[in-house]
Parts: C-alpha cells; sequence; structure tokens
C-alpha cells in the first residue's frame, strides 16, 4: 500500500505536465501493475565507504604571557581521515522494473485506444 502510495507520488511529479487524462490513465495501470507485479522485495548485498577519523599524536604549543594559564602547554589532536569497505545490505523491490515498464506501456496503450495520442489529448 505505501509503495503504491509512493508510486503515486512518483507518478504525479513525473506528469506534472500531463493532461488529467494521461495521470487518470497512468493510476489505472499503476493499480493493476501493482496486481500483475506485487512488490517482491529480496535482499542484495552491496559494498560502501565509510569515512572515520584517528587521532594520530599531538600538536601542543606553549600558551603566551599574558594569557591565563601563560607558561603551559595548549595540545590539540592531530586527527586523520581514513576510508574503508563496509559490506551492507539492502532490501530492493526485484519486480520495479517489469512494473514500471507495465505502466509505461499500458499508459500508452490506453491513451492511444481512446485519444489517438499517447499523451491522452483530445484532438
Amino acid at each position: 500500500m505505501i509503495k503504491a502510495f509512493f508510486a503515486l507520488i512518483f507518478s504525479s511529479v513525473l506528469y506534472g505536465c500531463a493532461s488529467n487524462e494521461r495521470i487518470n490513465e497512468n493510476q489505472i495501470c499503476t493499480n493493476n501493475a501493482f496486481k500483475n507485479f506485487p512488490v517482491n522485495l529480496s535482499p542484495q548485498n552491496y559494498t560502501e565507504i565509510e569515512y572515520y577519523q584517528r587521532q594520530e599524536g599531538t600538536t601542543c604549543t606553549p600558551v603566551p604571557k599574558g594569557f591565563t594559564g601563560a607558561g603551559s602547554m595548549e595540545c590539540q589532536p592531530n586527527m586523520r581521515t581514513y576510508q574503508r569497505q563496509v559490506q551492507k545490505t539492502r532490501n530492493v523491490d526485484t519486480n520495479e522494473n517489469q512494473r514500471s515498464e507495465f505502466i509505461e506501456k499500458c499508459t500508452n496503450r490506453q491513451c492511444l485506444i481512446k485519444y489517438g495520442n499517447t499523451s491522452c489529448k483530445a484532438n
């Protein structure tokens, strides 16, 4: 249900300049597409680069005369950035491509049948 909602929002954004008729046909086709190609989540492994910092020593400078703590040392850590590859898993909808293709073809077909063009514009 959530996927259908997001598909509806996406199609509304995608067809922002589309006619109301095309949007209506697209919504009908989207509902049919989810019936024919339901959401099928499958785990997929991927590699992501992760950045992290590690302290490598410190840099110390004397506190000048006239400041609080004069004569002492003020130290700051030296940080170095590293990267590492991390294996992660995400769920991927294996039917998404087929569903999107179905929606596009179905919408074009319905517009051609009803209006004689793929834009669903009345002549």
